[in-house]
């Protein structure tokens, strides 16, 4: 049943028990189930199974997705970059998904007035007063604190995996930006396998096995799975786009080693179809895959044979990317400006400074100090919005903003 049929399922059989703005929250549910998190990973040498990652809400508000990639979320559904501030924010105050049960604390009684064959009189008079709990902050904070720890080592561990994965988002292999998207993990295990593979299917895939192998030795930087990956999928994707139907890497060579920036770089670069950020980062993987190629780091009777005089083709081309990248910098000078100008709208002005006391989050840290003066214990939310209140203020105090 897709979103749709999910929410005119609710707003027909369920109405008079769901308000209207909550509908959109409840089908989100229903289409995540029960399940707490993502799909199992494989990781490590030992291709060791382990549990998948928590599943989160989005906290961005009117959105609704459950997601447990919440960083490439963020990134291509709401356009956010792991450098902004905001982007930290919405990482660090996303809730967990707990499941279908969530689904009971949007639901409420039905308005007509129960039979009392139902539900009798003695029954109603039994019934404890949720608000006598809540009247008792040392009694909710006791209960929920054992509670609270667990999560918190839970989402740090999370959260550390989110900002590894930052730094790579290949494109392609990032989840769908749409509400009604399902979880996929970035990283393809059927790359990884096909990577690693010791059977090859063409001379393409021997070098993309080979160049896989490389860069987890230590000429290469010992490099993470991920990042691997990576470079070996985009000199896989230059290869696919430059020669779809061949079987060799002797495309790029071609046309002296330009072929790549006559024939890829240049037409994104002009007509804007790929981020500068992009474009670097392939020809970054390129030109490892240049060093590996030309190096003495592999068997050369091993691995296919180099036709005429690419060897020194890709040599010479190792210098020229360089160049490339210098390039493309330059060329969109105009691009970094704006993001730098849209940054400046978000500078804090003398009149938010002012209205900064006003604040939800600045009365709540205030009061999670003083409360903590008068020797009361705090919970972790109240230790962490007396946190957030004294990083402000110290920010506010020194003009800058407090190094991690």
């Amino acid at each position: 049943m897709i979103a749709g049929d999910i929410k005119r399922h609710l707003k027909v059989h369920v109405g008079k028990q769901i308000e209207e703005e909550d509908v959109p929250r409840a089908a989100a549910i229903m289409k995540a189930g029960k399940a707490t998190r993502g799909p199992r990973q494989v990781r490590g040498k030992k291709e060791v199974e382990t549990p998948g990652r928590l599943r989160k809400w989005c906290p961005v508000d009117g959105c609704n997705t459950i997601t447990s990639y919440l960083s490439q979320h963020l990134v291509k559904a709401h356009r956010l970059k792991s450098s902004h501030t905001q982007y930290r924010v919405h990482l660090k105050e996303a809730e967990r998904y707990t499941g279908i049960q969530e689904l009971d604390c949007l639901l409420t009684l039905p308005s007509k007035a129960p039979s009392s064959k139902l539900i009798s009189p003695s029954f109603l008079t039994a019934q404890p007063n949720p608000r006598e709990h809540k009247t008792n902050e040392d009694e909710e904070i006791e209960e929920t604190q054992g509670i609270e720890e667990t999560q918190e080592q839970e989402e740090e561990e999370e959260e550390e995996e989110e900002e590894e994965e930052e730094e790579w988002h290949p494109e392609g292999e990032v989840e769908e930006s749409d509400e009604d998207s399902e979880d996929a993990p970035t990283i393809k295990i059927r790359k990884e396998e096909y990577y690693s593979a010791t059977k090859f299917t063409s001379y393409r895939h021997q070098w993309l096995s080979g160049f896989f192998k490389y860069l987890k030795s230590p000429s290469a930087g010992y490099k993470k799975l991920e990042n691997r990956l990576q470079h070996v999928g985009q000199v896989e994707k230059l290869l696919e786009t430059l020669d779809p139907n061949g079987k060799d890497i002797t495309i790029l060579g071609e046309e002296f080693g330009d072929i790549v920036w006559n024939k890829w770089v240049s037409p994104h670069l002009s007509e804007g179809t790929k981020a500068p950020g992009t474009l670097a980062s392939y020809l970054t993987s390129l030109e490892k895959f240049f060093v590996f190629v030309t190096s003495d780091k592999y068997q050369r009777k091993e691995m296919p044979p180099l036709h005429g005089n690419d060897l020194d083709v890709f040599k010479g081309t190792i210098n020229t990317l360089k160049g490339w990248r210098v390039t493309i910098d330059n060329e969109t000078q105009d691009v970094q400006h704006r993001t730098h100008l849209r940054e400046c709208d978000t500078l804090l002005t003398e009149t938010d400074i002012n209205l900064l006391s006003q604040s939800k989050p600045y009365i709540d840290g205030m009061k999670a100090i003083t409360q903590a003066k008068a020797g009361k214990r705090l919970s972790i939310q109240q230790f962490t919005n007396a946190r957030d209140l004294l990083l402000v203020k110290l920010a506010l105090l020194v003009a800058s903003r407090p190094a991690r």
